[in-house]
C-alpha cells in the first residue's frame, strides 16, 4: 500500500490516508520572509576574501595581457603568426571564430522562435 501525500499538518491525516514520514520535508514551517532573507543573504553579502581573490586574478590577467603585448612589440609581429605569405595570423582566426559563435547563437535563437519553443522564454528575457 502506498502512502498518499496530503497538505494537512502531521497528525491530521484522514482515516483512509497514512501519514508520510517525509511530509515535514515538503512544508517548511518558517515564514516566507525569513526564507527569502536566507536565500538572498548569500547573494548580497560578499566576503572580503572573494574580492581579494577577484582583484588578484584580475591583476594577473592584466599583467599577462600587457606582457604578451610588450613581447609582441619587442620581438616583432612574427610572434603572432604575421609573416609572409600569411599577413593576418592569429588575429583573423580570432575574428572568424567570434563571428562564427555569434552567428550560431543568432541562428539557434531564430530557429527556436520560428518553431515557437516555449522552453526558450527564460533565456531570451
Amino acid at each position: 500500500m502506498t502512502a498518499k501525500l496530503s497538505a494537512f499538518p502531521k497528525g491530521h491525516a484522514h482515516e483512509h490516508e497514512e501519514e508520510d514520514p517525509r511530509e515535514h520535508l515538503m512544508f517548511d514551517p518558517r515564514p516566507r520572509e525569513e526564507m527569502n532573507r536566507m536565500v538572498l543573504e548569500s547573494m548580497q553579502d560578499t566576503p572580503l576574501s572573494y574580492w581579494v581573490a577577484v582583484g588578484v586574478l584580475g591583476l594577473l590577467v592584466l599583467v599577462a595581457l600587457f606582457g604578451a603585448w610588450g613581447y609582441m612589440i619587442a620581438n616583432g609581429m612574427g610572434v603572432a603568426g604575421i609573416r609572409r605569405p600569411i599577413y593576418w595570423g592569429v588575429f583573423i582566426a580570432n575574428f572568424v571564430f567570434w563571428i562564427g559563435i555569434s552567428h550560431a547563437g543568432t541562428f539557434v535563437s531564430a530557429i527556436l522562435r520560428v518553431f515557437k519553443a516555449e522552453f526558450r522564454r527564460p533565456f531570451t528575457r
